[in-house]
């Protein structure tokens, strides 16, 4: 962890520091709610809200300043939603972001939002970059399913809980080849 490397190294934490620190914590253990989230991961926490972190002006700049833009792209994803037993899979095509104007970018917590179904087990986000070409964002709830091997099936990688591929296909082949990797790895 880059906290221990810089109090090895005799950096003092700044309030910058802090803030940067804790920003990349809460977004790598999805604010304290997924299972990487540990006590030595909330003691460094502690250590940098010590420092002059604050919790709440982080949380509100990393989850609560979207644009309208972004949040337009989100009524259209969520119209997507295709559900396949316990498995969420919603994409966004390139016309989509054409007509909201959102960036790519603007799309990284999406996957998130289907998982939150009680049934779901896995949610897939597919991301139309170019023509035919997709990226995929996978994210699993609680220890059942480890997406990270499904997405090393296509080239990708990841964590059990998140993780991610690019496909050059169409989206009907696409999905389809997701579903059946998701079948052979149950």
């Amino acid at each position: 962890m880059i906290f221990y490397l810089i109090k090895e190294l005799g950096v003092t934490v700044t309030k910058e520091i802090a803030e940067n620190l804790y920003a990349a914590i809460a977004i790598d253990t999805g604010t304290f709610r997924y299972s990487n989230t540990t006590p030595a991961v909330l003691r460094v926490s502690a250590e940098l809200i010590e420092a002059g972190a604050d919790p709440s002006y982080i949380a509100e700049n990393l989850y609560e300043t979207w644009t309208e833009s972004r949040l337009r792209l989100l009524l259209k994803v969520f119209n997507t939603l295709e559900i396949h037993n316990d498995i969420a899979v919603t994409h966004v095509t390139l016309e989509m972001f054409r007509e909201t104007g959102a960036a790519i970018a603007d799309t990284e917590t999406f996957p998130g939002f289907p998982r939150k179904l009680r049934s779901i087990k896995i949610s897939a986000l597919f991301r139309e970059i170019e023509d035919n070409y997709y990226k995929i964002s996978l994210r699993s709830k609680g220890r059942d399913v480890n997406v990270a091997k499904i997405a090393e099936m296509f080239g990708g990688g990841g964590h059990s809980n998140a993780a991610g591929y690019n496909i050059r296909a169409d989206f009907r082949t696409a999905k389809e080849a997701l579903l059946k990797a998701v079948r052979e790895t149950a």
